[in-house]
């Protein structure tokens, strides 16, 4: 077989294309990887975001997020009203968790899609530090 400089151009061609190809689709796949995902969520008429928390990191989480309340509604909670306030000393702290009975109970407020309370939402202690949150996914 004859191997013209025509032919020996492409082949090279052919494989530099693959190769140099192959690098950054890798690249890609390894950037893609490594990005954090930060999702974008509708936002009503007060400009708060709402939507599913599922899946998503506490802090990209949107202002109001779907939830069922206590007596079966949908609506949403607030992302802030599932915090509380930390202690200033850790004589305080080991107040706090004293206080707080396995199975305890605290109730916020249920907001329909523009921030207008519709009704509760209990968010329970059920364990040692563990809290049981219901909820609900798009």
């Amino acid at each position: 077989m004859k191997f013209t400089k025509k032919t020996v151009l492409l082949g090279v061609t052919f494989v530099l294309g693959v190769t140099l190809g192959g690098l950054q689709f890798g690249s890609a796949i390894a950037s893609t990887l490594t990005q954090e995902h930060t999702p974008t969520f509708p936002v009503n008429e007060k400009g708060e975001t709402y939507g599913s928390a599922e899946n998503v990191e506490s802090n990209a989480a949107p202002d109001l997020i779907q939830a069922i309340g206590v007596d079966g509604t949908h609506g949403y909670i607030r992302a802030e009203d599932l915090e509380t306030e930390p202690p200033k000393s850790p004589k305080e702290a080991l107040s706090k968790q004293q206080s707080i009975s396995l199975n305890s109970v605290r109730t916020i407020p249920l907001y329909d899609i523009n921030g207008k309370q519709i009704g509760t939402f209990n968010i329970q202690q059920v364990g040692d530090s563990e809290v049981e949150i219901e909820t609900i996914s798009e």
